[in-house]
């Protein structure tokens, strides 16, 4: 796996409840807009891939298209259908946290 630094940085997060012409997509409870700042943190640059989940996970992966199953997938294809339990699971056993 390879991850990336991502610098602190702040942003606005949220609707404006004022602006001249309101976000017609925004729910009511992404108003009002706020400021969040947030500490530097670590990416991975690639998503986790079926291999690297299967070995993770001692063999089970959630995936819907897959290696033997589905022509052309391979290993390197990205894991799907994953539940958070169960991918904060999967990066746990390699040091990792969601």
């Amino acid at each position: 796996m390879r991850v990336v630094l991502l610098p602190a940085a702040t942003f606005e997060m949220g609707s404006p409840e004022d602006a001249d012409e309101p976000d017609a997509l925004a729910e009511p409870d992404e108003a009002p807009a706020t400021h969040v700042t947030l500490a530097p943190f670590f990416l991975s640059k690639f998503e986790l891939t079926q291999g690297q989940w299967r070995r993770a996970m001692r063999g089970r992966n959630p995936s819907y298209r897959r290696p033997g199953r589905d022509p052309g997938v391979t290993e390197a294809f990205p894991v799907e259908h994953a539940t958070w339990d169960a991918a904060a699971l999967a990066l746990a056993r390699l040091g990792l946290a969601l």
